[in-house]
């Protein structure tokens, strides 16, 4: 960075300004608790998070149950889980709580999110990420819209593939955060403070796959027929309830075990419904032995 030669670094941790940390995070000088520190002070809600795959747990997981709620601008409690889970990296969560709406342009295993990116500048004009992933991807923040109550989270995108759009119920891991390849989440220096949220944003549409014939099979794994497919799924929903899964990860997973293992698929819509009931109807921890599908699948299928 320029113009640092007579700065003088911030004792206070709390409250050390972004240009700082960006300069510390060039220096190799940050903590992800450094950003969480300065994203909650702007009102954004903040919660724990894996850097790496731990037991049932994905990398990117929560470490709160109900984090949707929990998530917190609380310093003292961000301080607090840095303690009681050492290592752990910071993601800020997405939607009207946090007044916040992103883009995740993944890259990892092929993805095309930096090709479909150029596709987004190419009609929109320039989008400028805030935050480089350690896979190379990027992270693009803007406000929440006004007299919007709900953006819903896209897992994929038509016409841009690779791209996420996270709203409602999502989250965003932070600079200064460090991925399970060991690289860091990266502050770009660019829109760091997020902008107004583009209309078109709010109009982009998520991506139907085409539907199979009744004669074909699912590619990989057992085959789950026309019904029983809501029976296997909300169960598959009800183990990563009880195992604490948060409710976005969840809906990817069961977006894929839909797509590999029913014959035909159910609509993206109908497995949306049955995450949105199991994590609706039941907490987290709940024994198995609890959840009762059968009046819910029935009214799925």
């Amino acid at each position: 960075m320029k113009n640092l030669r007579n700065y003088q670094p911030t004792d206070d941790p709390f409250r050390i300004p972004i240009k700082e940390l960006i300069w510390r995070q060039e220096l190799g000088a940050t903590m992800p608790l450094d950003f969480a520190f300065y994203y909650a002070r702007k009102g954004r809600k903040i919660l724990p998070v894996r850097s790496k795959p731990g037991g049932d747990y994905p990398a990117k997981s929560s470490y709160i149950l109900d984090w949707v709620n929990q998530a917190t601008s609380n310093l003292t409690q961000i301080e607090a889980w840095a303690e009681w889970f050492p290592g752990c990296n910071f993601a800020v969560a997405t939607g009207k709580r946090s007044r916040l709406v992103g883009l995740d342009i993944d890259v990892k295993k092929g993805a095309k999110g930096k090709e479909s990116l150029k596709l987004l500048q190419d009609k929109y004009g320039e989008i400028d990420p805030a935050v480089e992933t350690p896979s190379g991807g990027f992270h693009v923040c803007y406000e929440y819209p006004d007299g919007v109550d709900h953006v819903k989270n896209i897992s994929k995108i038509d016409e841009y593939p690779g791209i996420e759009l996270k709203g409602d119920g999502a989250c965003l891991v932070l600079p200064g955060s460090v991925g399970s390849n060991g690289k860091e989440y990266k502050a770009t220096g660019k829109n760091v403070e997020p902008i107004p949220c583009p209309k078109w944003v709010l109009k982009l549409k998520k991506y139907r796959e085409p539907k199979r014939s009744k004669g074909s099979k699912a590619n990989t794994g057992d085959t789950i027929p026309e019904g029983e497919r809501s029976t296997w799924l909300t169960s598959q929903a009800g183990k990563m309830r009880y195992s604490g899964t948060d409710q976005d990860t969840a809906l990817i997973s069961l977006l894929l075990k839909n797509k590999e293992h029913c014959d035909p698929p159910k609509d993206e819509d109908e497995v949306e419904k049955i995450i949105e009931s199991v994590y609706t109807l039941y907490e987290a921890g709940v024994s198995l032995e609890l959840f009762k599908f059968e009046n819910l699948y029935l009214l799925l299928e």
